[in-house]
């Protein structure tokens, strides 16, 4: 880190206690270089007319955690996590600092440090110099506000005297185990903090008397609305761990917090749908479906399905309750309390996937009965939170895989017999219709209910899908110039209104019948969204629909233009583009916006004016596509001329004066 880049604090020292501080500095230097992961480098200091520079191994935008607040979840539990680190830190190196609070404590680039040490073993001219700045001396607002809601009870008793001497000798009588806990208790009082904010206005002795911050934890959850249940128990258990020690049975609780923050993304990996279709089948019972499709379920609704079989003989059913009986034994042995993290490494993938996210529901639906006595449900929330951090490395590895390799996103339906509402005539007769259904729809046509009802057309398939929106068949045939071209509409209803339609064309027909898609539309609302393949364009915009042909019809505003793919066929003049008003399926009207195509782009022009019949009329004013206000020709033209919005005219007219070699104009 370059000298510009250090964070440099000055302090104003009294000469008589110079020598103090530097010795604390000089402790400081020498911890940092043994635990340079928890403790702030000093990189230098100096002293200038007694202000002391010091100048520290942090970045400019370091700060002390007074002058953070943190918001998210996130961001509570890595600090929570991080002032847990130091407070082990300290005890297990027999490290006393004896002068933590939240400015000392410094935040850089998401990482905790300690710094400003107070204490050196032995030395007790300089332990008992940072004593009297922190206690014994008048502190001002800033000082109370990082010292009074801190103190430990012994302190609180020696501060209570008024005899400055008193509270001098019994601060010097305080041994190492007692500035030890008084470090630890600090610590644990800012990790209550970061979920249950300290809501003092004055900060004075004698109201820490009737203060404690055993009292800030049942604030948790209410400061916490978006942690789940288990997550404030197991904060609680951790900090009353550290308030009483004599506790055992909550202090068994793993300490990271990761597992809060670490789940299975459901809804990526899972289809959500697929259970309709398994609860269809339990209704009905007339169909089959891929296995797979069982991972979906959560344990409550397995068990469920597997009581509604026990009584059947069929041999699916047979299959179904084997299954589910071999994805059940994973819950089981969690339960159990036997299930190793090297019982989930040889699990197949989906059987990954449904041991996590069971896991990760098991604690999400996690509540506190209400029993008084809540050992036993505290014991199984200690084993499944205990697994779920073994098992923390593996989440990343589930959800980095693709959703295609998991079974529940490949199950699918194996035989769903649709209801169809045919005609009785229809199916025996209607060849096409029926090729193409078992094509298209890929539905067992043997499986069928007829409807008896005559208003249904005997060109006509209503198929109704469980789940999903009718779909109807249409068979036309259109007669051009004496031969029958044979064709299929295929149209998507939602509350008998068309929604999607696809118009295909009988290319052969002898052993196999072959479709091709000439044409299709979307229906959004008033809007239409139309691709013509056998006119090679599209259309969107305002239009009108045909009942007799079930075809749409431009009418109003719309945009019409080539499909892409026949664009690289265009030459220089060419129309690809006209927006405006239709009529009829035809362009009419004022303002009618037609743009021509040339091989350099910044040189692509459109005009603007009239159309009659579908053809340019009257004046038409030319303008490059990318310098709208630079004229390039005004040409006039007829109703009685060939000028196509589609087609280019490069004829010589003599009675036309739209003739033009357009590329001339701009070149």
């Amino acid at each position: 880190m370059d000298q510009d880049e250090r964070k440099v604090i000055t302090k104003t020292i009294l000469l008589k206690k110079y020598q103090y501080y530097l010795a604390l500095l000089n402790e400081q230097i020498e911890l940092q270089k043994r635990y340079p992961q928890y403790i702030l480098g000093i990189h230098d200091y100096q002293n200038k007319e007694d202000q002391l520079q010091i100048t520290y191994n942090c970045s400019e935008n370091a700060k002390s955690l007074s002058k953070v607040e943190f918001r998210t979840k996130e961001e509570k539990i890595r600090m929570f996590h991080q002032l847990f680190e130091i407070a082990e830190f300290l005890k297990q190196n027999n490290i006393l600092h004896n002068n933590i609070k939240k400015n000392n404590l410094i935040i850089d680039d998401n990482k905790l440090y300690l710094t400003d040490f107070g204490y050196i073993a032995g030395q007790l001219g300089v332990n008992m110099f940072r004593n009297e700045l922190n206690f014994i001396q008048t502190l001002n607002k800033d000082q109370k506000k990082q010292v009074i809601p801190y103190l430990t009870k012994e302190l609180v008793q020696i501060l209570d005297n008024n005899d400055k001497e008193y509270r001098k000798e019994k601060l010097n009588q305080r041994d190492p185990q007692e500035i030890m806990r008084y470090d630890q208790h600090v610590l644990t009082c800012l990790m209550v903090e970061i979920f249950s904010p300290l809501d003092w206005e004055v900060y004075e002795l004698v109201i820490l008397k009737s203060f404690s911050f055993k009292q800030k934890l049942m604030d948790i959850k209410k400061h916490n609305s978006d942690f789940p249940n288990y997550a404030i128990l197991i904060i609680e258990q951790i900090l009353q761990s550290m308030f009483v020690k004599e506790d055992l049975s909550i202090s068994k609780f793993p300490k990271p917090l990761e597992p809060i923050l670490r789940k299975i993304k459901k809804q990526r990996l899972k289809n959500v749908h697929n259970q309709q279709i398994v609860q269809d089948y339990l209704q009905n019972k007339d169909f089959e479906f891929d296995l797979g499709l069982l991972y979906c379920f959560k344990i409550n609704e397995l068990e469920q399905t597997k009581s509604e079989l026990q009584e059947s003989n069929k041999e699916f059913d047979c299959q179904l309750t084997k299954e589910i009986s071999r994805i059940l034994e994973i819950p089981q042995k969690i339960k159990d309390q036997q299930f190793l993290i090297d019982d989930f490494i040889v699990l197949p993938l989906d059987d990954k996937l449904f041991c996590l996210v069971y896991l990760d529901n098991y604690l999400e639906d996690f509540r506190l009965s209400n029993e008084r006595d809540h050992s036993k449900q505290k014991n199984e929330l200690l084993y499944n939170y205990t697994l779920k951090l073994q098992l923390i490395q593996f989440y990343d590895e589930i959800n980095d895989k693709p959703k295609e390799q998991f079974k529940v996103n490949q199950a699918f339906q194996k035989y769903y017999r649709s209801h169809l509402q045919i005609h009785p005539q229809t199916f025996q007769q209607n060849q096409i219709l029926k090729e193409y259904i078992n094509i298209h729809l890929k539905v067992v046509l043997t499986q069928f209910d007829i409807d008896e009802d005559e208003r249904i057309n005997k060109d006509t398939i209503v198929v109704k899908q469980r789940g999903k929106n009718d779909e109807k068949i249409i068979y036309i045939n259109i007669v051009n110039e004496g031969k029958i071209k044979e064709m299929i509409v295929h149209e998507v209803h939602d509350n008998h209104i068309v929604e999607k339609s696809k118009h295909l064309k009988v290319l052969k027909f002898n052993r196999h019948i072959v479709f091709r898609v000439i044409k299709q539309f979307q229906i959004r609302q008033s809007q239409v969204e139309l691709i013509d393949y056998s006119k090679k364009i599209k259309y969107k915009g305002e239009y009108n629909f045909n009942e007799d042909s079930r075809d749409i019809i431009f009418e109003g505003q719309g945009i019409r233009e080539i499909l892409e793919q026949d664009k690289q066929f265009l030459q220089i003049g060419d129309v690809y583009k006209v927006e405006g008003t239709f009529h009829n399926n035809v362009l009419e009207g004022d303002q009618i916006t037609t743009f021509y195509y040339h091989f350099d782009n910044n040189k692509r022009t459109f005009s603007q004016g009239k159309y009659k019949n579908g053809q340019l009329s009257g004046k038409h004013e030319h303008f490059l596509v990318n310098q709208i206000n630079k004229s390039v020709k005004t040409n006039y033209h007829c109703s009685s001329c060939f000028c196509s919005p589609l087609i280019s005219c490069y004829s010589w007219c003599a009675w036309c004066p739209c003739f033009f070699s357009y590329y001339l104009q701009i070149s």
